[in-house]
């Protein structure tokens, strides 16, 4: 079987067929150099690379409090109303490899998607799929403090795998090698990250669902790209209702995650944020009592390091 890496290089082949039918794709092969070419992708790059260097420089990773200062993804801080943090925190990365490995992911999916769907689409592609990885995060994870441009890159192989199937017969066997490689590096990445203690694979999970759904919505601007059953409401009836949908989608999400809170999946770093306020006010008893709340759901997940934590906040309270 080819390797996803040998699938996807074949992808200019298929953009010069279907730059016929869609104009207002960015050719591979057009003028000005990269930076010209994919800007957003390079501006996303530096954004992240920059964040990331000086995280890494001041040894982020070991320090908590550091991370939330600089916009990390944190429950308790989402529930008190610092919402700005599921944007954040996509820009934010605590380690060399963590880093490298997404600012590989952003260059490889994010040039080719911003050649596809164009800059403008491209940019929103990006922030809307990586906002949502944060809220399905916040929503089902109890990670923790949670980090990574990972959500949004897994947005962006979610846009590819609905704009190649919604195009597979433009692109003939080139467009279906490609569309095959993009699922098989999803489903791999999605087994590591249910494997590896730590990793936020909500937030991968988010980020390649609402790809997917922009993908559909971006990728359909030929009416022969239309699925068959859609083809009588006409190109443009057809985006004004996708348009709609879309933004009902997302609209729905930002109401689940602003009243929902953690009710799908109790945090219990929520109760450990809470007994830290009621230490400093040395309101011990209620803090024993959230403690314990937090035990509970720490034993039943069977994680050492928030026990760790629990029994730190249990001695402050002996002292």
């Amino acid at each position: 079987m080819d390797s996803p890496a040998h699938l996807i290089k074949d992808l200019p082949k298929g953009l010069i067929v279907l730059q016929t039918q869609f104009p207002n794709l960015i050719a591979f092969q057009g003028k000005g150099n990269v930076l010209y070419q994919t800007p957003f992708t390079w501006g996303f790059f530096a954004i992240n690379f920059l964040l990331g260097v000086l995280l890494i420089i001041l040894n982020a990773s070991q320090k908590r409090e550091l991370l939330l200062d600089f916009g990390a993804m944190y429950s308790p801080l989402i529930v008190s109303g610092e919402y700005w943090r599921l944007l954040s925190a996509m820009f934010l990365h605590a380690g060399f490899i963590h880093l490298l490995f997404n600012l590989i992911g952003l260059l490889i999916f994010g040039r080719i998607n911003e050649r596809l769907f164009g800059r403008v689409k491209f940019f929103w592609l990006y922030v809307l799929t990586g906002i949502s990885a944060s809220s399905t995060s916040y929503l089902f994870n109890d990670v923790g403090i949670s980090i990574g441009a990972s959500g949004a890159i897994f947005g962006m192989m979610g846009a590819m795998i609905s704009f190649f199937v919604i195009n597979r017969r433009l692109f003939g066997n080139d467009g279906l090698n490609t569309l095959y490689g993009v699922i098989i590096l999803s489903i791999i990445n999605l087994w590591f990250g249910a494997t590896i203690h730590g990793v936020d694979n909500w937030a991968h999970i988010g980020g390649l669902v609402s790809g997917m759904i922009l993908g559909f919505a971006f990728a359909s601007q030929s009416k022969r790209a239309l699925p068959t059953v859609f083809q009588f409401l006409g190109t443009k009836n057809f985006w004004f209702i996708k348009t709609y949908a879309i933004v009902g989608i997302w609209a729905a999400l930002f109401c689940l995650t602003l009243f929902a809170g953690n009710k799908f999946a109790p945090n219990p770093y929520l109760y450990i944020s809470r007994a830290e306020t009621m230490i400093d006010q040395g309101r011990f008893s209620e803090a024993e009592n959230e403690l314990h709340f937090a035990m509970d759901i720490a034993l039943e997940l069977r994680d050492r390091q928030i026990l760790m934590e629990i029994l730190k906040h249990y001695s402050h309270i002996e002292n």
